[in-house]
């Protein structure tokens, strides 16, 4: 029993890396955004997107080489690509060209990308949550890792009253000299 694809957890080649927004956070992205979400960058569908947008940026527009002209941008990235989309959204926020950010992500403060929203405003999710699985059949799946709401913008009351309940919310304090 040798063979290591016989266990489909080390096969990562296997997995998809498309697991759309859980509703349970939608309903609170639109809420919080009252009810039209002028961005996502890592849209499943132009036609049909998992979260209701004005412009979607698909796999095949590569929202990492676009800029995010946008007063409201939400992102649920593909989080093996963290280190990739974490400074972008960064950069599009502290460049001006995006006013108001909410990111789902895989909580990680052990890793470089961590850095660039650490100084954010965050909800540390307090369960696993399910995600709608990309493969057509919309079928659930709970993370096996933690989760985590970020918020760059001026509305950070707001945004503790919109998703809040869904954990521990805090807004870090800087490091001191």
């Amino acid at each position: 029993m040798n063979d290591i694809n016989h266990f489909p957890h080390y096969a990562p080649e296997k997995r998809s890396v498309q697991w759309y927004t859980p509703k349970e956070i939608v309903t609170r992205v639109q809420l919080f955004f009252n009810g039209e979400v002028d961005l996502d960058p890592c849209s499943n569908s132009k036609e049909n997107p998992n979260i209701p947008c004005k412009q979607c940026f698909t796999a095949q527009d590569d929202g990492l080489s676009q800029l995010w002209k946008a007063a409201t941008v939400f992102m649920n990235h593909p989080y093996k690509y963290s280190k990739d989309w974490i400074p972008y959204a960064r950069k599009m926020y502290d460049d001006g060209h995006s006013k108001e950010l909410v990111l789902l992500i895989k909580f990680d403060p052990s890793t470089n990308w961590y850095g660039f929203i650490a100084d954010c405003p965050m909800v540390l999710i307090d369960h696993r949550l399910k995600f709608i699985s990309g493969d057509g059949n919309n079928s659930l799946a709970s993370a096996n890792f933690p989760s985590a709401i970020i918020y760059l913008g001026d509305r950070v009351e707001r945004f503790f009253d919109c998703f809040s309940d869904l954990g521990h919310g805090f807004v870090p304090s800087t490091k001191p000299p």
